[in-house]
């Protein structure tokens, strides 16, 4: 009887198993782990504040382990386990590039409001569908044509993915801007002062003279914890808002230059003084305000300011929520709660080093550091930007943060907690009344926002507190602080110091503002001679256009616009009824608006979905949206605040020459307000972003 062996496993099987589960698992890891937060990040970046150096090594590090996890398994596996865990994994990714590129639905901007789940049940069931036709078709088809057969044609799609996905991030990258390094203000001697020679100066934000009164009458118990201090009842802003304000503050310097804000802000710390003549007389000075108001030209000057290109303070952190991200895009649709969050999330891992406007955090630090520390350095400057009076209202009148809403009564009551806390702990310590100190809005909230609050206590005063009519400006300030450092202060800011204006005197004064609209951005230049409170004594004098965006680029669909003064990507669009970008919005004004959005490529046929995100109704009114000469949206706009959207289809062919043009009515604004000069009209919505899609 002829005696038999088992047949010996073909040589070089687990080669093949290795092969076959590096090119798959390469393709999951790439798409899910690689070019999943990459693509998510490229298309958002200029609203991130990281960049896309402090993401890389994470992300790839993620994706090297799960190529090498899924490799590995699939190389011990064998037989039709080994078949099964092929077609699965090939599956899911099947699922995630199918899901990721073509199934997603418009849940709304992660703003913080929850996603109404219920709404999409039958997309969710459809979705489902979709979802268990990608995992169970490659695996029927793998257990009936066996893996011989559809081993190349695995291969095939896996590298081809990678390829196509890998395409599409080299364009991104190439079109992402060269980081550079930041001007980073720092918290470093946040709390320090000295026991000889201090000059402190509180911008409490948004603080309305009108607010201070109101204030003032409520507490009259205020008065006591103020001696020393004048109150000026007549003092004018020197711009507004806080984009404009601060530089101003700082140095005394207005935007009338062309070029971007970046580039303003580094002129102005090129061509400061009063910082200059600070550091001349040996005072340590730090400011405790947003980055961006300075530049690293002021690096030699302001001694918390570092360079830095990442601001990321917990790195493993932010990889995971970025992840937390991406699945949000890349799962099923009843899966998706899961991994809900909200955007400001990120928020949570900037470097704790860095200064940010959050009243409630200075003052818990400030009780976690039992107070000022008190040096033996000659001279100290100091300034802390506070939220104050500004939105959104979250600070309790014992400055402590709540989760909810407060109101702009309390959160002021608060920030003025946090000062007395401040001030009393330097009058324990025997500084306070030697100390020059400054209590002051960048800019009102009425009108103009002109019309500010100003106090100041200059060293050595001890009346009691009282209130002063001299007509100051908030131009005085850079010349005030340059006055207290020695310097020549006649060409700096006004060229008069808070003291050289008497009551009774009649003064003119300037202030700026951004006048400009649509795709333009003016600073105008306006004087008054009568009281700060009167907007109708401001006249503008002078204009000068800094920056012009018209001759917008053609619009590539999916691309997000947005409205904001540092991406004003959406305003070159607009031709009518648009204020200029402010910090976070830009303002629709009058009774009409419009906006022209030539479209690159457009499709042939179907539809297009317009959607404009807004972020708070300012006038009530009914609102038509019309394209081609045809209403494509109705609504009543009631005042409100809180993100929601305007959405709507139009169809291709409402384009003319490639070119959608959207006009907006508001139908209960009068036809009066088209009359004013644009900055002036009545305002409606503050638009925060837009993008245009297409649709089947």
């Amino acid at each position: 009887m002829e005696n038999t062996q088992p047949a010996k496993p073909t040589a070089g099987g687990w080669k093949r198993r290795l092969g076959f589960s590096a090119a798959v698992s390469a393709a999951l890891a790439f798409t899910l782990c690689l070019f999943g937060p990459l693509d998510l990040f490229f298309n958002n970046y200029e609203q991130l504040w990281f960049n896309f150096q402090d993401i890389i090594a994470g992300v790839s590090l993620t994706a090297l382990m799960i190529f090498l996890l899924g490799t590995t398994l699939g190389t011990l596996l064998r037989g039709k386990l080994h078949s099964i865990y092929m077609a699965l994994m090939f599956g899911g990714l099947l699922g995630l590039y199918v899901q990721g590129s073509f199934m997603n639905k418009n849940y709304g901007t992660l703003n913080g409001k929850s996603v109404d789940w219920g709404a999409y049940t039958g997309y969710g069931i459809v979705n489902t569908i979709v979802w268990l036709v990608c995992l169970l078709l490659p695996l029927i088809l793998m257990l009936v044509l066996k893996e011989k057969k559809m081993r190349p044609v695995f291969l095939f799609l896996s590298c081809a993915l990678i390829l196509m996905q890998g395409a599409s991030l080299v364009v991104s990258y190439l079109n992402y801007p060269t980081v550079t390094e930041n001007a980073t203000l720092t918290t470093d001697g946040i709390y320090t002062l000295s026991k000889k020679d201090n000059t402190v100066v509180f911008i409490v934000d948004t603080l309305d003279e009108v607010y201070f009164q109101e204030l003032m009458q409520n507490h009259p118990e205020y008065k006591e914890q103020l001696q020393g201090f004048v109150s000026y009842d007549d003092a004018m802003a020197s711009g507004a808002r806080t984009p404009v304000a601060l530089p101003l503050l700082l140095t005394g310097i207005p935007r009338t230059t062309t070029g971007t804000y970046a580039e303003y802000i580094d002129y102005t710390w090129k061509n400061e003084t009063v910082f200059r003549d600070l550091k001349a007389a040996n005072y340590d000075t730090r400011l405790f305000t947003e980055s961006h108001f300075v530049s690293q030209a002021a690096e030699d000057v302001v001694d918390n300011l570092e360079m830095s290109t990442s601001s990321v303070g917990n790195y493993p952190g932010l990889i995971k929520k970025l992840y937390k991200l991406t699945l949000y895009k890349y799962s099923p649709h009843f899966l998706k709660w899961r991994f809900w969050m909200y955007t400001g999330d990120f928020d949570k891992f900037i470097n704790d080093d860095e200064y940010i406007v959050n009243d409630a955090l200075l003052y818990k630090n400030y009780q976690n550091s039992d107070g000022f520390t008190y040096t033996d350095d000659e001279k100290c400057f100091r300034l802390y930007h506070l939220m104050g009076a500004h939105e959104q209202f979250t600070l309790r009148a014992d400055g402590t943060r709540s989760n909810g809403k407060t109101s702009m009564e309390e959160q002021t009551v608060g920030a003025f907690h946090i000062l007395f806390d401040m001030l009393d702990d330097m009058k324990e310590n025997g500084v306070y009344e030697k100390s020059n100190i400054i209590i002051m809005a960048d800019h009102g909230d009425h009108g103009n926002c002109q019309y500010a609050a100003c106090l100041y206590k200059p060293a050595g005063a001890t009346d009691p507190y009282s209130v002063s009519s001299a007509p100051i400006s908030f131009l005085d300030l850079p010349a005030t602080i340059d006055s207290i450092a020695g310097g020549d202060f006649s060409k700096v800011g006004s060229g008069m110091t808070f003291f050289d204006s008497k009551e009774g005197d009649t003064r003119t004064r300037k202030m700026y503002l951004n006048i400009g609209n649509n795709a333009t951005f003016i600073t105008g230049e306006y004087e008054s001679t009568g009281h700060a409170s009167d907007t109708d004594q401001m006249k503008l004098v002078k204009q000068y256009e800094v920056l012009n965006s018209s001759g917008a680029k053609p619009y590539t669909l999916g691309t997000e616009l947005f409205f904001t003064s540092a991406s004003a990507t959406g305003n070159i669009y607009c031709t009518h009824g648009f204020r200029s970008a402010a910090t976070k919005t830009t303002r629709m004004e009058g009774r009409y608006a419009q906006m022209v959005i030539p479209i690159q490529n457009p499709p042939d046929s179907g539809k297009i979905r317009f959607n404009l995100e807004y972020s708070s109704v300012m006038s009530e009114s009914n609102m038509v949206v019309s394209v081609a000469g045809e209403q494509v949206f109705q609504q009543n706009m009631k005042k409100t605040r809180g993100r929601k959207n305007i959405s709507f289809t139009v169809p291709v062919s409402a384009l003319e020459d490639g070119t959608l043009t959207v006009d907006f009515t508001f139908t209960d604004i009068p036809e009066s307000e088209e009359d004013k000069e644009a900055g002036t009209r009545m305002q409606t919505v503050r638009a925060t972003k837009l993008v245009i899609t297409a649709e089947d």
